[in-house]
């Protein structure tokens, strides 16, 4: 087996222009599988970010429900978002509106009662930023 060890990495054409090829024909640019944005954050009193990347601050909207607003905006609304808990009591996360913009991510967090709750909590975001 080989190994590459390299501290940058830089497409030929373009800066972010590399494109990782999986089995025979199976393609997808790089930076397109990255996340761009994540936080692991406690619901319950202080809402607080445990640890995060590319978010620059969030607000406590209601029980269940924060606004995270990004470091850097996206290209378009048109990227996607994964939640989890981290409790054993929620069902999930999820995008609480249905029109996402550039540059925030309203997360609904409810419990196995589909109840809004305030527990821990997870996302990331994958997208193109601007």
């Amino acid at each position: 087996m080989s190994e590459i060890k390299v501290d940058t990495l830089t497409g030929k054409t373009t800066a972010n222009d590399i494109t990782v090829t999986v089995g025979a024909t199976a393609t997808m640019s790089l930076e397109q599988g990255l996340a761009k944005v994540y936080a692991l954050y406690d619901m319950t009193s202080p809402t607080s970010l445990t640890t995060s990347f590319g978010v620059s601050s969030l607000t406590d909207q209601n029980v269940g429900l924060t606004t995270f607003t990004w470091t850097t905006a996206f290209s378009d609304g048109d990227w996607v978002g994964s939640c989890g808990g981290q409790d054993g009591r929620t069902l999930g996360g999820h995008p609480s509106n249905r029109t996402t913009t550039t540059g925030q991510f309203n997360s609904r967090v409810s419990n196995t009662l589909a109840t809004s709750d305030d527990i821990y909590n997870a996302f990331s975001i994958l997208g193109d930023l601007a």
